[in-house]
């Protein structure tokens, strides 16, 4: 995908009505000016796909998760994105239908969230691998060090 960043080549309502048929995200030059091109990136890509999801928007970016959580509470501490609270049922549907972008490494099933930097070997015992977990395998493994090792503080 290219990205333009003059937006007075497209209006960003032309945009809207036919972004399926454009191969660039129409990125605010006004909104870059203010603070980071890859914060109006990042509102451009939220636009696009519809979706707050971290793991979708840095397909599309080279920015880290941390930075695009960063830009989000920018975005929304600055009355760019709206922030809303969400119902018990509407959560749910959010999670039975969210996109499963990443693949446990322990299990090998499909999950749209994971423990990036979980070190199986503690950093304090000289752990420096780290695997990609999905939540149940990540809980498991804690529920087992736990009970069977007495606690985290063992060595």
């Amino acid at each position: 995908m290219s990205k333009l960043l003059l937006n007075e080549q497209v209006t960003k309502e032309e945009w809207m009505q036919n972004k399926d048929k454009y191969n660039f995200v129409l990125v605010d030059k006004d909104l870059a000016g203010k603070t980071s091109i890859s914060t109006a990136m990042t509102l451009a890509i939220i636009e696009w796909q519809g979706t707050l999801e971290t793991s979708i928007i840095k397909r599309f970016t080279n920015a880290s998760e941390r930075s695009i959580k960063r830009h989000i509470k920018w975005l929304r501490d600055n009355g760019y994105l709206e922030s809303r609270k969400f119902k018990p049922e509407e959560i749910k549907e959010l999670v039975l239908n969210a996109e499963k972008c990443y693949k446990c490494e322990w299990c090998k099933k499909d999950t749209f969230m994971i423990h990036e930097h979980h070190y199986p070997i503690p950093k304090r015992q000289g752990g420096d691998k780290t695997v990609k977990l999905c939540p149940n395998c990540h809980s498991a493994y804690h529920k087992i060090e736990l009970e069977c090792n007495g606690g985290w503080d063992n060595d």
